[in-house]
């Protein structure tokens, strides 16, 4: 862009050369500004989009107000053994009332809620308090008794932002397996959206659990203790192939690939021993594995992608200087970006100097525009008194030629 500009002013011949690095030099400031004005536009709006979003989702809505109710909670335990302070603890409770539920123990309470490691997190929070701090004194003052868990209280009851652990969705329904065990997947997998008003309960078993409601063993396992509201469930031998009857290898239903049944149950085969030449190619070995086997180049040689182990050349690229690779390249980039964020107000007083500078680069010209053309205008005033001087001696001279001829004429 620049070049094209530079360019394009010097076509002008009539157009002086200090005009056209005048105006170049303007040009690059003015794209330089313009540049940085508009990636920090950009980021100013990503910041506004990403970072300070007012509309939160239901799940974080629950999540601060559980952040809420957890440490109000922490200071209720902390402030357990306080009092009024003054020393007479029968009389203070007396005309001021059981420290337990009185304002100055929840003023100290409120004044250290809302701790977090996430700065929204904290923000929202306090928030939130101080929205909802008419819910909290009820809960503080009259309701604890009533309504043990503040969670269950504020979060659930009052505010609808969660649902109590066991439940899911926007209406808080039950989590598969709760109803029949008291336990959400009957304790042996998460639902989705369990506590939150999200979700669609659908239970992710733990390993060697299935089924709708995680009450099954998969075919890796077997039940060891089930009945209506638990089960429990033990993994099969891992040279088992469909499924068991009890652990250890005597007790698979058959044997998977890699393993053969004998006396003592599902055992190991050797690939390497029983199989001759299994790894048939060039400066290549065989590994035997549970229950499978593998070729392993030999030592000092390197499988590629031909599939065949070749000699291993291992190539120092930090041994040759010039030589830039692809991680190196990306955070060369990373630190020039952030040096030329860095810099930017460094940027900024370079582009003020330079418009100093031009400035001045004006003034200097424009003075000795000035001084030229005085001397110019003073030539030239003394080339016009040059002129009349002789004209006048000119004319001198022919008035006194003139007076000599009359005199002889009348001679």
């Amino acid at each position: 862009m620049q070049t094209f500009l530079f360019f394009l002013n010097i076509v002008n011949y009539e157009e002086p050369i200090k005009t056209k690095i005048r105006r170049l030099i303007m040009c690059q400031i003015f794209i330089c500004i313009t540049m940085y004005s508009i990636f920090f536009l950009i980021l100013i709006y990503l910041f506004s989009f990403f970072h300070l979003s007012p509309t939160l989702k239901i799940e974080d809505q629950c999540k601060i107000c559980r952040v809420l109710t957890k440490t109000f909670l922490e200071g209720l335990i902390k402030t357990e053994n306080l009092h009024f302070g003054g020393g007479n603890t029968d009389w203070e409770e007396k005309k001021l009332g059981k420290f337990k539920t009185s304002e100055t123990r929840f003023v100290e309470i409120m004044e250290h809620i809302c701790h977090s490691e996430d700065k929204d997190d904290r923000f929202r929070c306090h928030s939130l308090a101080e929205t909802n701090e008419e819910l909290l004194e009820e809960w503080f003052y009259s309701r604890q008794e009533a309504d043990p868990s503040l969670e269950i209280f504020l979060c659930v009851k009052m505010l609808s932002y969660c649902c109590d652990f066991g439940y899911f969705g926007p209406k808080c329904s039950p989590c598969p397996g709760f109803k029949e065990s008291g336990k959400s997947c009957f304790g042996r997998g998460l639902c989705d959206g369990e506590g939150n008003k999200s979700g669609n309960g659908t239970c992710s078993c733990h390993r060697g659990y299935t089924g709708k409601s995680c009450n099954n063993c998969d075919s890796s396992s077997f039940p060891i203790s089930q009945n209506s509201t638990f089960i429990e469930c033990h993994e099969c031998f891992d040279g088992c192939g469909s499924g068991c009857t009890y652990a250890g290898p005597k007790g698979c239903n058959a044997c998977r690939t890699g393993y053969k049944m004998t006396d003592d149950g599902c055992q190991d085969v050797d690939e390497c021993k029983e199989t001759e030449g299994i790894c048939q190619k060039e400066n290549e070995i065989c590994v035997n594995l549970q229950g499978s086997y593998e070729c392993q180049c030999t030592e000092g040689f390197k499988r590629f992608e031909s599939g065949n182990c070749a000699l291993d050349i291992k190539v120092n690229y930090s041994s040759s200087p010039f030589f830039i690779g692809p991680i190196q390249l990306l955070r060369l980039i990373a630190y020039l970006s952030l040096l030329m964020i860095s810099f930017f107000p460094l940027v900024i007083a370079l582009n003020i100097l330079t418009i100093f500078v031009v400035a001045l680069i004006d003034i200097y010209f424009y003075l000795d525009d000035v001084g030229k053309n005085d001397e110019k205008s003073e030539k030239t005033n003394e080339g016009e008194g040059t002129d009349e001087n002789e004209n006048k001696n000119a004319e001198n001279k022919d008035d006194k030629q003139t007076v000599d001829k009359d005199i002889q004429d009348e001679l």
